[in-house]
């Protein structure tokens, strides 16, 4: 089949789905499930070598209750994180390649769209991730609130006078 002078409206060919099933099946395993299994192995291998400095930390000091509870809440964090950046790869791509696995003209036009447009929201939210889960990130905007705040009505210097 022409890519370019075919009518999209024709009936592809017996032969033509099954070319296209063995391609979508490849790019499932190739641009899906090799990235995922990957990114669950470099986690795992994260998060135990977390484990391990967090247990070095706490055989070379004798924390308190609250240190102890800290150094929970950070080993805590760090699985919730990573669990929350397998998840939003997972629900915004498998969509997506389940969507090319089946017939489209049976589903409604709303759907296709979605399912296109959630590959996409991952290369926003990967970064937000990053971003919003870090404390010193959202201190600094915390600080920024109540200064804000506390000053907002106040003119910045280097606009007074400028107009």
């Amino acid at each position: 089949m022409d890519p370019v002078h075919h009518d999209v409206y024709q009936i592809p060919s017996p032969d033509v789905i099954r070319s296209e099933n063995i391609y979508d099946i490849t790019c499932l395993l190739v641009f899906f499930l090799a990235p995922l299994l990957c990114m669950v192995f470099v986690y795992a291998r994260i998060l135990a070598e977390v484990s391990r400095q967090i247990d070095l930390v706490q055989k070379q000091s004798t924390p308190g209750w609250e240190e102890a509870k800290e150094i929970k809440y950070t080993e805590k964090k760090v699985v919730i994180i990573f669990a929350v950046m397998l998840l939003v790869y997972t629900v915004c791509w498998l969509p997506y390649f389940i969507l090319r696995l089946n017939r489209l003209e049976e589903l409604p036009p709303l759907v296709i769209y979605i399912c296109i447009w959630l590959r996409f929201l991952t290369s926003f939210l990967n970064p937000c991730l990053y971003v919003f889960g870090k404390r010193d990130f959202r201190a600094a905007l915390k600080w920024r609130k109540t200064r804000n705040d506390r000053y907002g009505h106040l003119l910045p210097l280097d606009r007074v006078g400028a107009e």
